[in-house]
């Protein structure tokens, strides 16, 4: 698939989403940092209502140093300017254009690898969680033009670079490769995150080719072929899972976020479950859309930070970075079951991953932890792998 002329990529989900407070609790008005930019400001400045000026200015702090502005939540941190009724005063009396470039744009998000663009939503928001999660077609990939935008993507800069389209066809060709790995539902899903890593381990090989573009694009076909599903029967039956390496590996993970407090304390319980132990609640279905739900999220966070290029590293580190954030998925979705005593219902899921995504997608730092653990791996990633995925 190729979309040299079209704007950007986008899971099918994203263009039904439609932001409605009443609907969600306004979650992205609560206990966040919720930023002003200086041209907004500016507006909020030149407000002919006095009374209205006043209201907003006095509810805007500066930051040290001239680092920018942030919106003064009050003292149950829920945003002053979010009504009774769950909507904005400052949309309901001024108008969207008056919100600030992180309101109107949220939870849109956009991630530009040259001149190839990935669109998704923050899963934080229940709302586009729902639509990406639930529906068995929901993480379909789709090329999306410029005409028949909804306006919450006009804040997020789009740059066209045309000296880079063979960059940008390659990544794509990665990206959307890989994509098409995570949703193969021939094998299992632990089976499929194992063949991502053969995946994108090679096409750090082929990178270095000056054909690479085709060559990755023959290396996709032939991992949708029935011949590579049978060269990995006894690739899998080889395959030893490191159980004591997992729970020291996981352990270490969870400490290390907590050191840069990144990890609540309260997210998860210091009890760690002799793996696999945790398997069957991860793999328990709630109803017939629990395996869209796990299925969809793993598709989610892949295209949320444009793998394996959220990092500047090669494909297999970033790839180390993916399986680390996904097992710690794992563990955060063993105590969501725990806590609740029973099976999670599609919302209960929906509000562990929501919680989850505001650590592993929200939270500055969190991939720096991940990466500096990969390093230690750069060498033997494949003593990682048998760590982190259980065939």
């Amino acid at each position: 698939m190729t979309n040299s002329a079209g704007f950007a990529w986008q899971p099918r989900y994203v263009s039904r989403f439609l932001c409605d407070g009443s609907k969600c609790d306004s979650l992205c008005c609560r206990a966040w940092d919720i930023t002003v930019d200086d041209g907004t400001y500016e507006r909020y400045r030149q407000l002919e209502d006095p009374a209205g000026k006043k209201f907003i200015l006095n509810n805007i702090k500066n930051l040290p140093g001239g680092s920018g502005r942030l919106i003064k939540m009050d003292r149950t941190k829920v945003c002053p300017f979010l009504c009774n009724d769950l909507l904005c005063h400052i949309q309901r009396s001024y108008g969207a254009e008056a919100l600030s470039q992180t309101c109107r744009s949220f939870p849109r998000h956009l991630v530009q690898l040259y001149s190839f663009h990935l669109r998704s939503l923050s899963m934080v928001c229940p709302v586009a969680a729902s639509l990406a999660l639930l529906p068995a077609g929901a993480m379909t990939m789709e090329p999306v033009g410029r005409s028949g935008e909804d306006t919450g993507w006009e804040s997020l800069n789009f740059e066209r670079n045309e000296k880079s389209e063979a960059l940008s066809r390659l990544i794509e060709g990665i990206v959307l490769g890989g994509i098409s790995i995570l949703q193969n539902k021939i094998y299992t899903r632990e089976q499929r995150l194992f063949i991502l890593g053969l995946y994108l381990d090679r096409a750090d090989e082929l990178l270095k080719q000056e054909n690479a573009i085709e060559l990755v694009a023959g290396l996709t076909k032939t991992y949708q072929t029935e011949g590579f599903r049978q060269e990995l029967r006894p690739v899998f039956g080889a395959f030893a899972f490191d159980g004591k390496g997992h729970a020291a590996f996981m352990q270490e993970l969870i400490n290390g976020l907590r050191a840069k407090d990144i990890l609540p304390d309260t997210a998860l319980q210091e009890d760690f479950p002799p793996f696999p132990a945790h398997f069957p609640a991860v793999h328990f279905t709630p109803d017939a859309t629990g395996g869209n739900m796990l299925d969809n999220l793993l598709a989610q966070e892949f295209i949320h930070h444009g793998y394996p290029f959220r990092v500047d590293d090669t494909l297999m580190h970033n790839y180390l970075i993916f399986l680390q954030s996904w097992a710690l998925w794992r563990y955060w979705l063993f105590n969501a079951h725990r806590k609740a005593n029973g099976p999670l219902s599609p919302r209960g899921f929906i509000r562990a991953a929501g919680e989850y995504c505001k650590v592993a997608d929200h939270t500055k730092g969190y991939a720096e932890v991940l990466s500096q653990l990969a390093e230690k791996y750069r060498d033997t990633p494949m003593l990682l792998i048998q760590k982190l995925i259980w065939l």
